[in-house]
């Protein structure tokens, strides 16, 4: 699946217009329908096996916490600060230039994370103190979650190793295998708890647990695979280069940035270790759902629109960085739009035909549809506050996107007390979903300012489009899912409807889509005809 052009002599087209968003997107987003589909297939088995608990909610809290380090310093940070330097020294100064630079990276970075990490093992009781004090109310959860914490913290060196090998392959337009590295994982984890969770370690979390890190083993390799393939595999520099510390000097105010974001997860978390049995498991369930539609899509429109801005920022061409910003929001508003109301229409349907098996109640699965449905309702902030803030990235300022932040934890602080205490669980997921849309607003005004005009009003014409051909497709689902019977939980009448409910739904939208003249929904058809 790899592209085959010699990254040294990639032609200035493969970057250029909508089509080439399309076809790029489309790479990451099949590899990503893949691990989402293998993601949902281990949630199931690990909800099957072992329910919605105070066991689980243990585990959930352990595996978020090791995750919020990594979106900080590995995947959210490394890779977007790594990224433009890359796409500068390789336009300016040739691939070679380029190399040096990241076996530079790959000498300095990994060790700064492999301290980190030591340090958060050691002081993983304090950590698991601020996200989860609720847990101390039921005896031996708390310190649970600590074991299981402490033994998943390796993860995030491993995944540092991964979002460094990223950010050079995308780089150099490589999407397929970065984009198939979460598929990797995926598979081991389920083989992992299969194997250890079930026979050979007792507790079984342990067991869970340690097919996280050789998940991450798993991603690590294959980074290692597509960096021969375009080599770059070469070994560390330990130079603090002028690049390096640059590098550094962009990540500082993007780790701020999501440092702010992950306050938030904090407080939706230690919010919910004080709810109900089950609470934190809800809301990670519900999230996992959410994140289908912007990982497959969204995220993966983004993935492949920051090489794009990047480089139209090398050759300081503000036109050509305007006009990919716009079709990378117009294309996330084209899915996000009808994926809003899907998954707020099928939130019962979905939730029980997956998850409601085994020891999974109908209860459980009421309240994660519950929490689904507000989730639901910040999909479009959320998928748009990603592609936004690539642009800033693309220019090299991480410090805007961090001031967007700031506004978001501002609005949840504000929401969340009042939210949850009137709804629980479901109001602090409705509490981020209103914070998205404030921030969103915010960053999208400055965008404007930052670039220029970048046509908004065709994104408009195309959001109305889409929200239009969106409102048919959901009176076909609100009628279609009529036909389920959603309190039996999983079984092959409530999977067939579900997917005929789909299926229809698509069907409508893109015909909708396609009367009204949405050129987007053309390209998109166009690059999925390609790609098959």
């Amino acid at each position: 699946m790899m592209d085959k052009e010699n990254p040294a002599e990639l032609p200035d087209s493969k970057g250029q217009g909508g089509e080439s968003l399309v076809r790029q997107s489309s790479t990451v987003g099949f590899f990503t329908i893949l691990s989402r589909c293998a993601g949902l297939t281990r949630d199931m088995v690990f909800m099957h096996l072992f329910g919605a608990t105070h066991t689980t909610d243990a585990f959930l809290m352990a595996f978020t916490i090791p995750n919020s380090f990594r979106l900080l310093v590995a995947e959210g940070t490394l890779t977007v600060a790594f990224l433009p330097v890359f796409s500068q020294v390789r336009e300016g100064r040739g691939m070679q230039a380029a190399k040096r630079l990241f076996a530079q990276a790959f000498g300095i970075f990994p060790i700064l994370v492999g301290i980190l990490t030591i340090v958060c093992m050691v002081w993983t009781e304090p950590l698991v103190e601020l996200f989860a004090s609720g847990f101390h109310g039921v005896p031996g959860k708390f310190d649970l979650t600590v074991t299981l914490t402490r033994t998943m913290f390796p993860y995030l060196f491993l995944i540092s190793l991964v979002a460094l090998s990223m950010g050079a392959l995308n780089a150099l337009s490589y999407f397929a295998l970065p984009a198939a590295a979460p598929l990797l994982f995926n598979l081991i984890y389920i083989a992992a708890m299969l194997s250890l969770g079930l026979t050979l370690i007792d507790p079984p979390m342990y067991g869970v647990a340690l097919g996280v890190i050789l998940g991450g083993l798993g991603q690590v390799f294959l980074q290692l695979v597509g960096l021969r393939q375009v080599g770059l595999l070469a070994l560390p520099k330990f130079r603090l280069s002028p690049e390096v510390k640059q590098i550094l000097k962009l990540m500082a105010p993007a780790i701020l940035s999501l440092a702010i974001y992950q306050i938030n997860i904090l407080i939706l978390r230690k919010f919910a270790s004080y709810l109900e049995e089950g609470a934190v498991s809800y809301l990670y369930n519900a999230d996992r759902f959410l994140q289908l539609p912007l990982g497959v899509f969204a995220i993966a429109i983004a993935t492949a629109s920051l090489p794009r801005l990047a480089k139209a920022h090398a050759q300081n061409d503000m036109p050509k960085l305007r006009s990919a910003f716009a079709e990378s929001l117009d294309l996330t508003n084209c899915i996000t739009i009808p994926a809003t109301l899907a998954l707020y229409l099928l939130a019962t349907p979905i939730v029980t035909t997956v998850f409601q098996h085994g020891s999974f109640t109908a209860l459980m699965a009421q309240n994660t549809a519950s929490a689904l449905e507000a989730f639901a309702f910040g999909l479009i902030a959320i998928a748009g506050i990603r592609v936004s803030a690539q642009a800033f990235f693309a220019v090299k300022d991480t410090s805007t996107p961090m001031l967007c932040s700031a506004v978001g934890l501002a609005a949840n602080f504000t929401f969340a007390p009042y939210l949850g205490l009137k709804y629980g669980f479901a109001g602090l997921a409705l509490s981020v979903s209103l914070a998205a849309w404030l921030q969103l607003i915010v960053e999208l005004v400055l965008v404007r300012l930052r670039l220029g005009a970048f046509g908004f009003r065709t994104l408009l014409h195309n959001g109305l489009r889409a929200l239009v051909a969106s409102t048919v497709m959901a009176l076909t689902l609100y009628f279609g899912a009529r036909y389920g019977q959603w309190e039996d939980g999983f079984g092959l009448y409530n999977a067939c409807v579900l997917l005929l409910n789909v299926v229809a739904g698509l069907a409508v939208y893109v015909l909708m889509c396609l009367l009204l003249r949405h050129q987007t929904i053309v390209l998109l058809l166009k690059g999925i005809g390609k790609k098959l």
